[in-house]
């Protein structure tokens, strides 16, 4: 991970963000999983209180395209959205794993992430 990179927020400007998966898996992949992902991203659109101008919800990794929010910064937009997400995510994975079970499935279980460190 590169060093001495800084983030800049307050300027009113556009943010394009990607969020991968974990390890690129498709964990997206299921239409109530992109459903729940959109519906964590309303709920926390109106809390802090910012404008989604574009969102593609691919099955391993999202683009968003953000303005900033009004309440707290957009560094604290993403972990909450990312941890909400990923809550509910391996509580679904977690309720239908079962012996016939892919074992795609199986890794992000045992190790707990839905998410790579950045974004």
């Amino acid at each position: 991970m590169p060093t001495g990179l800084h983030r800049y927020y307050g300027d009113d400007d556009l943010h394009f963000i990607t969020c991968s998966c974990y390890q690129r898996r498709p964990l997206l992949s299921s239409p109530r999983h992109r459903e729940l992902f959109l519906e964590t991203l309303e709920e926390v659109r109106l809390r802090y209180d910012f404008v989604v101008f574009g969102y593609v919800a691919m099955p391993e990794h999202v683009h968003l395209l953000l303005s900033e929010p009004q309440r707290s910064d957009l560094s604290v937009v993403m972990q909450v959205l990312r941890q909400r997400v990923a809550l509910i995510i391996l509580r679904l994975l977690r309720a239908n794993s079962g012996p016939a079970q892919p074992q795609l499935w199986k890794s992000p279980l045992t190790e707990g992430h839905v998410w790579q460190k950045r974004f």
